[in-house]
């Protein structure tokens, strides 16, 4: 009672659709990155992913393969789409190579997800590009989440996945500072929760409902797309 899941599954005619959602503080989670990488384990050399978003995901991945498994081996379904926001956005990423390589082959995949931070290295972002069809990563250019976790030579490694979609709106962020040489694990999640907790419009900056109603301000009707909305509590329509 009260909790709600990290994924979600749905089906719509040939199509199957894999959600993850966000964390209800953004400020919280980012602070609380561990930032250090662990082996990506759904697939052999996959490089090296941030190890709080793979324990995560780890926890949810037999679910999704057994049932993504079990509505493929129907022959009903010829497509797949994922999509998250934040927390989610990486989680999605994350999901994609497993998926791909552990589940029968659908005729196309396609990846969406918005505001979502950086997931692995250089190695892992190779496997992730080779494998899907289509990938978008939706990010707003005020928004400081999908900097993170940032990629410090010698220390730790950090790539995006292909297809950046910028959008802008709110307040204009301040750049991450230039971490120094020699700066430890300990150190850099410290220095960046200082720094994200003085910039008071990381929320508002982040919103998934901002996202939402920015992308619909470029459709050929805004107000019919911001309608689809409604449920979410936290979205301005009117505005």
């Amino acid at each position: 009672p009260g909790r709600v899941p990290i994924a979600f599954i749905s089906t719509k005619e040939e199509s199957i659709f894999l959600a993850f959602r966000g964390t209800a503080d953004i400020s919280e989670a980012i602070i609380d990155l561990m930032m250090t990488q662990v082996p990506y384990p759904f697939v052999e050399d996959g490089g090296m992913t941030e190890q709080g978003f793979t324990s995560l995901y780890s926890q949810v991945s037999d679910s999704i393969i057994q049932k993504i498994n079990e509505l493929i081996n129907t022959g009903n379904f010829s497509s797949l789409s994922v999509t998250g926001h934040s927390l989610g956005g990486a989680l999605a990423v994350l999901a994609v190579p497993d998926i791909m390589v552990n589940v029968p082959p659908v005729v196309t995949s396609w990846m969406c997800n918005f505001a979502g931070p950086r997931v692995g290295d250089a190695q892992f972002a190779e496997l992730y590009n080779s494998l899907i069809n289509t990938s978008r990563r939706v990010v707003n250019t005020n928004d400081l989440v999908p900097q993170l976790p940032p990629d410090i030579p010698d220390l730790v490694e950090y790539e995006h996945v292909m297809g950046e979609r910028q959008i802008t709106f709110g307040k204009v962020a301040p750049s991450l500072p230039d971490f120094s040489d020699g700066i430890t694990i300990s150190e850099l999640l410290q220095d960046i929760g200082v720094f994200l907790r003085d910039f008071d419009d990381l929320n508002a900056n982040h919103s998934m409902c901002e996202y939402y109603n920015t992308l619909c301000e470029e459709t050929f009707d805004p107000d019919s797309c911001k309608a689809r909305a409604v449920g979410l509590n936290d979205c301005n329509i009117a505005g």
